[in-house]
């Protein structure tokens, strides 16, 4: 559990230094850090379904790239860049 949570440190890490920036890679990371919280963070003797695991990297990724259509709706809208992520997208991709 320990290896688990150093390395969801160092994604965090890498993510707010670079990855950040890359298109599409930084909605991944996001939702597959949700899903490494899950495993790190299960502290109970009852295994994970699948299923779990799937709807909760679903879920995240959707919550995410909505944010980032938002974020692409309000640059169109106002011309006000709210983060410099939102460069990798546009709307013909959402």
């Amino acid at each position: 559990m320990r290896l688990g949570k150093v390395a969801y440190f160092l994604i965090n890490i890498a993510y707010s230094l670079y990855f950040k920036r890359i298109a599409i890679l930084d909605v991944i990371i996001i939702a597959t850090g949700f899903v490494q919280r899950l495993f790190v963070e299960v502290t109970t003797m009852i295994p994970l379904s699948m299923w779990i695991v799937v709807m909760i990297f679903l879920l995240t990724l959707f919550m995410v790239l909505a944010k980032r259509r938002d974020d692409d709706r309000l640059f169109l809208d106002t011309g006000k860049q709210i983060n410099k992520t939102i460069d990798g997208y546009n709307m013909e991709f959402f």
